[in-house]
């Protein structure tokens, strides 16, 4: 195990695993630290097919394939506020090189994409929780971690420190640069569903998305036949009964839209309602409070933007500045080589800043 690294990964999601595998296959040594032991729950299911590319170039695409998840050709909207339908087929795109992508469970997915980091050399350590971020002058020369087992905390040194954390901004906190976005002033209800009938105007597998009272609603189809149900909304204009249970809260916003319920009936419900907030922790109390309960998942957190104006959407992590593999060759263990691999993949990804799901 290396004393110094070439790179050290905060996060194991899409985003860590991406660059992790992206600078272990061009020849540098990498630690991933994530906080949590994965399989786990993650929302954000439905990938956009620019993702695809991204997959060959990590050589994981094979292995997506083998696991089976269902493929999308394209969405269909509905706007209820004028009665309009929209669908749209990825193949007659502007790029139609592209004309398909997949509906995941992401607690498989990130466990695919991290486990494929790892067979490409990444060293990973789950269940670890970095502290702080290690500076020397300006510069970034490793982090403090704790493991599960407790104990004291290990410094790990690194050439360069990358911070895939997501949501919990570890760097930008410290750096004091992050900030709300207002503009992602946005809170989510969702739950699992098994025995929806697809709508014949629709083609299996395409992700349905009906829009109504301020309030843009999802259905993704996975390929076991469950279902992903959630709506987005301003939890400043949307409100629910003063002191309803998390199921009530879902259960309003699904009253909210005729065509959600048509859509829903004969389903049947398989998970609790989550909640997903990216709204400052004032507002999401004050508006939309945290969800409790046996099964429900609390994931409030403020969002932030990162430096230069890159937001950190953490759950996002495909269409950021890593979205390519660097194009550069293997060489010597350097700081000035690893940092061109990043500089390289930043620049590629900021080329083709394209979100990857819906």
């Amino acid at each position: 195990m290396a004393s110094v690294y070439d790179a050290i990964v905060i996060g194991g999601g899409p985003g860590g695993s991406t660059v992790a595998t992206a600078l272990t296959r061009a020849g540098r040594s990498v630690m991933v630290l994530e906080r949590e032991k994965f399989p786990r729950f993650h929302v954000g299911e439905s990938l956009l097919p620019f993702s695809l590319p991204i997959f060959d170039r990590l050589g994981v695409h094979e292995k997506i394939r083998a696991a089976g998840y269902q493929t999308k050709q394209g969405a269909f909207f509905w706007n209820e506020s004028n009665g309009t339908t929209r669908p749209v087929v990825f193949g007659e795109a502007r790029d139609p090189n592209h004309p398909m992508a997949y509906q995941v469970k992401r607690a498989d997915f990130d466990d695919l994409l991290l486990r494929h980091a790892a067979s490409c050399g990444a060293q990973v350590r789950e269940e670890t929780t970095v502290e702080d971020v290690l500076f020397e002058g300006e510069r970034a020369v490793g982090v403090r971690a704790r493991g599960a087992g407790g104990g004291a905390p290990e410094e790990i040194r690194a050439k360069v420190v990358v911070d895939a954390s997501g949501q919990g901004a570890l760097l930008s906190r410290k750096l004091g640069i992050r900030r709300f976005d207002p503009k992602l002033k946005r809170a989510a209800l969702f739950a699992h569903y098994a025995g929806i009938v697809w709508p014949a105007a629709s083609r299996p597998g395409d992700i349905l998305l009906p829009i109504d009272q301020g309030v843009w609603y999802w259905i993704i189809p996975f390929s076991d036949g469950i279902c992903s149900v959630g709506g987005v909304f301003d939890p400043a204009e949307v409100r629910f009964t003063e002191g309803a249970s998390p199921e009530a809260r879902f259960e309003e916003l699904l009253a909210r839209s005729p065509r959600v319920l048509e859509l829903l009936d004969g389903a049947r419900r398989v998970s609790g309602a989550a909640h997903r907030a990216r709204v400052p922790a004032a507002s999401l109390h004050a508006h939309a409070r945290p969800l409790r309960g046996l099964r429900a998942r609390a994931l409030h957190r403020r969002h932030g933007r990162a430096r230069h104006g890159s937001e950190s959407r953490e759950g996002h992590p495909f269409h950021a500045r890593i979205g390519r593999a660097p194009r550069c060759a293997p060489a010597p263990s350097a700081a000035s080589s690893t940092s061109r691999c990043l500089r390289s993949a930043r620049k590629t990804g900021a080329a083709r800043r394209r979100r990857w799901r819906c």
